[in-house]
């Protein structure tokens, strides 16, 4: 608790400081730069099924996203933020209860990208003299993915059920929101380093080579951080 004051304490006393160094400058526009990690949320028919037949589960999809943002000023905190973000992730997956004639696991790889453009409005919570400024914000847009499941599968439909290989793939663009929260520190009067959270809500109806498997459920949970400037 001490230890929390303290801090409470330093930061106040040296907001003057952060203000005269780095905050002074105007910030009509602003450029970031994210890298982090996407947690699916996996709420959905498509996954309940795979993982009901398959190894793993939804936390093997955590995997690196990456994202740009540029922010425009509205009003005295309130910024208009477009962004672009890029997320893959590849995984192994092996029937839970068959394997081959040899005994060996009967594997594919079950691959998925998503890459949003977005739109929204950020807001930050500290007046520009406060050393930190935490900000939220809330935001909307096209979801592109792309789903392909390739490898080894047993079909199940001949007696006695055989193996084939198989490549299986769809894709979609639907429209989907997030909500965020994050924090930026002036390491300069142009530049900051931020964290940030989102949460974001997205799914589409499976067709293609996945037709009749219900929903994928695209959201989840990001947590990135990085670098941005002012100009």
């Amino acid at each position: 608790m001490r230890f929390i004051v303290g801090v409470i304490v330093l930061l106040v006393f040296s907001s003057d400081l952060f203000a005269q160094r780095y905050v002074r400058y105007p910030r009509e526009h602003i450029l970031r730069f994210r890298l982090g990690v996407h947690s699916l949320e996996g709420n959905s028919i498509y996954w309940d099924e795979k993982f009901n037949v398959f190894t793993g589960n939804i936390s093997d999809f955590d995997d690196g996203i990456g994202g740009i943002d540029f922010l425009l000023r509205l009003a005295d905190r309130l910024y208009l933020q477009v962004s672009a973000d890029g997320y893959n992730a590849a995984v192994d997956m092996a029937y839970d209860d068959y394997v081959d004639q040899f005994g060996n696991p009967i594997f594919h790889t079950t691959t998925l990208d998503i890459n949003a453009v977005t739109a929204g409005l950020v807001l930050e919570l500290a007046p520009p003299t406060f050393p930190l400024r935490p900000y939220i914000g809330v935001g909307g847009g096209i979801y592109w993915w792309t789903l392909s499941e390739e490898g080894e599968f047993i079909n199940f439909a001949l007696d006695p059920p055989e193996l084939f290989s198989g490549d299986f793939s769809d894709r979609g663009g639907p429209l989907g929101f997030y909500f965020l929260a994050g924090l930026d520190v002036p390491i300069g009067r142009r530049t900051s380093l931020f964290g940030e959270v989102r949460f974001h809500k997205v799914d589409d109806t499976l067709s293609e080579d996945f037709r009749g498997l219900g929903k994928i459920d695209l959201g989840g949970r990001s947590i990135s951080g990085g670098i941005a400037f002012a100009f």
